[in-house]
């Protein structure tokens, strides 16, 4: 898998350090084990905030279902292994640090999933 990573290093968000290892260690799992060959990492600062987009070529995600991934216990495959923990409790860590995180579609027939999160900056 290719992975392109387009992050300024010197861009700061005001969350603890585990707290962001264990948010974007779940987010990098679950798009590895979907991309089929390529993966987008983006951060980029707007004012007070950091936005973090990820792509990926993996499987699409319905719309219908795509913000339900942030409850616990919902799994959009079944098929792989998981406990459906991993989105809710990344949702809750960005929540308390007054961030958001969402799906959108992409107009890229080649991307699969986008993944996009913000998050202050102070």
């Amino acid at each position: 898998i290719i992975l392109i990573n387009e992050i300024d290093t010197e861009l700061q968000v005001a969350v603890e350090k585990a707290d962001l290892d264990e948010m974007l260690g779940n987010l990098l799992e679950n798009t590895y084990r979907f991309a089929q060959t390529s993966i987008e990492f983006k951060a980029t600062q707007s004012e007070q905030q950091i936005l973090i987009e990820i792509y990926n070529d993996g499987p699409v995600i319905d719309s219908s279902i795509s913000q339900t991934l942030f409850q616990r216990g919902v799994r959009a495959d079944q098929k792989t292994h998981g406990t459906g923990l991993g989105l809710a409790l990344c949702d809750e860590i960005l929540h308390s640090y007054k961030g958001t995180i969402w799906f959108e579609q992409s107009d890229n027939p080649s991307v699969g999933v986008v993944l996009k999160i913000l998050l202050p900056t102070s």
